[in-house]
């Protein structure tokens, strides 16, 4: 009988084991211990061979359906790591900038003689973009963090020492007004340039590795982050910060 068995072994190199067939392709020397143990002169190895590495209660697991547990993330997690982020003005550009003006006295169509005044002013500035913290949100979804982006603006325009030269006319005084009125112009003008320039999307460009950055740990785990942008937002009346 066992003669039989053998033959069956060696020519068909199918064996059930525990109610599991293995099919002959790991080599005569396998279904020959596992014939082994059918036959009670062997225990079964906790190893088969390639491709079996678990054997319980007579059940064979392949290597493929071992898998570690993988770690999960909350939104709220998240959002708690993203918080560690003091500050996304992620993108800045100074200026240095020259306004000239001047100005006759009339009355009626009449110029008045020596009334010109002439004025320059020179200054500088810095204008810085980036994004409001408070308006990211997160979302986890099995394996991806997705990162919804608000919008891109100004959040600052400073200014360093203005310095002007001016001679005034006769009867012809330059208001403080009318000199607050040119810097600010020639501000926005400056605003304009610089985001027409492309500082929206540098400031976005490194938000994003700032944020990746901070969820590396996340993306060592398994996780991929992904970024959903808004559109991004027109240039901001600076004339708050005067």
């Amino acid at each position: 009988m066992k003669d039989v068995f053998k033959k069956m072994i060696n020519v068909a190199a199918v064996a059930i084991v525990g109610n599991q067939v293995l099919v002959g392709m790991f080599g005569i020397n396998v279904f020959s211990r596992a014939k082994d143990l059918i036959m009670g002169t062997e225990e079964l190895p906790s190893r088969l061979g390639r491709g079996f590495s678990k054997i319980e209660e007579g059940t064979i697991v392949s290597n493929e359906e071992i898998k570690e547990e993988k770690t999960v993330i909350t939104t709220v997690e998240v959002e708690s790591k993203f918080n560690t982020i003091s500050e996304l003005a992620t993108a800045s550009e100074e200026y240095s900038a020259i306004v000239l003006y001047e100005d006759d006295r009339t009355v009626g169509f009449v110029t008045v003689p020596f009334s010109k005044s002439t004025m320059q002013i020179s200054f500088s500035g810095v204008v810085k973009a980036g994004f409001d913290l408070s308006e990211f949100t997160f979302e986890v979804d099995e394996d991806k963090i997705y990162v919804y982006m608000p919008k891109t603006t100004i959040l600052s325009h400073e200014f360093g020492d203005i310095e002007e030269i001016y001679d005034e006319g006769f009867m012809n005084r330059i208001s403080p007004e009318v000199e607050c009125e040119l810097v600010e112009d020639k501000a926005k003008e400056e605003e304009r340039r610089i985001v027409k320039g492309g500082i929206y999307d540098l400031a976005e460009d490194n938000a994003k590795e700032v944020i990746r950055d901070v969820f590396s740990e996340f993306e060592e785990l398994g996780y991929t982050v992904e970024f959903i942008d808004y559109v991004k937002a027109a240039p901001k009346d600076i004339s708050m910060f005067f």
